[in-house]
């Protein structure tokens, strides 16, 4: 009896290890559903997937003909065709360059699935521009002759595609920026345009005050 008003409760709770439910009717057991032998997960399949759909190739065993004028080097956070370093892109001269590197992933903590969407983010952007008529070439991590860092993902590609210059857009973490300003294949660094001011015009207002 219900302590209030002397009747009964109208729903009473389910046994335990039963469900009611429209579709597997009251009270019946859960039915669990179990991948039959031999049958690819979902999420390997769409992997396989898009694997396939990527067809942006590796860097060449020469270097392309017609020679390349200038390469634009393009981070995994700089995916924008509007940025600095493709002002005057002539896809009949120039050419992109994209590489994904084991150490970016574990030079700070990076979970898989952030791993995977940033990635997923540089392949969509690196076969866009290829559908586009860029001339592209992209470093896998499966790559076999894949780098480990993006400093040595650019001296792989300097060797290989053997361009008149490099440009990117200045990163903005101060390792790599440190990493390319030094690099030997000197890319010439270019403004992030994305900030409010340029980095030398924060210097000037940060000198002299403190946080």
């Amino acid at each position: 009896p219900h302590p209030r008003t002397g009747g009964h409760c109208a729903r009473q709770a389910a046994p335990v290890g039963r469900i009611r439910s429209r579709r597997s009717g009251a009270g019946k057991p859960l039915e669990r559903r179990h991948r039959r032998p031999g049958q690819p997960r979902k999420a390997g399949a769409l992997m396989a997937a898009q694997r396939q759909a990527f067809t942006v190739p590796d860097l060449p065993g020469r270097a392309p003909s017609p020679p390349i004028r200038r390469l634009v080097f393009v981070l995994g956070d700089q995916l924008d065709r509007r940025s600095a370093a493709f002002d005057g892109f002539d896809p009949a001269q120039d050419a992109l360059f994209m590489a994904e590197a084991l150490d970016e992933s574990t030079q700070t903590w990076s979970s898989k699935p952030r791993t995977a969407m940033f990635l997923s983010a540089m392949r969509h952007f690196a076969q866009q521009a290829a559908d586009d008529g860029l001339r592209t070439w992209y470093s896998r991590l499966d790559d076999p002759s894949g780098a480990a860092s993006l400093g040595a993902a650019l001296a792989q590609a300097e060797a290989a595609l053997k361009p008149r210059s490099i440009v990117m857009v200045t990163p903005g973490e101060w390792r790599l920026r440190e990493t390319f300003a030094a690099h030997p294949a000197a890319p010439s660094l270019l403004e992030d345009r994305h900030f409010l001011c340029s980095g030398e015009d924060f210097e000037r207002h940060a000198k002299g005050r403190k946080q």
